[in-house]
């Protein structure tokens, strides 16, 4: 889980769900996308790999396995035509 603080310093937390044989297989490569609304508060979370299934017969060697590598991508929600 992820937690954040809210414009009152309040903690909040913020769960996001990854399927971890994806995450495995894509070699611990993922992608965290928070989206905000224009004030900017949190509205959600979300997290992908870049594998979006399990094969289940990959092997992935221990070097490959030693740091994650997650890129953070912030989106603000536009209005749009009334």
């Amino acid at each position: 889980m992820d937690a954040v603080h809210d414009q009152y310093c309040r903690l909040k937390i913020v769960p996001v769900v990854c399927v971890q044989c994806a995450l495995y297989e894509s070699r611990l490569s993922d992608k965290l996308t928070l989206h905000v609304d224009l004030s900017p508060n949190l509205i959600a979370a979300s997290l992908t790999t870049l594998l979006p299934y399990c094969s289940g017969d990959v092997h992935i060697a221990r070097r490959d396995l030693t740091m994650f590598n997650t890129t953070v991508d912030l989106q603000q929600t536009v209005t749009g035509p009334a």
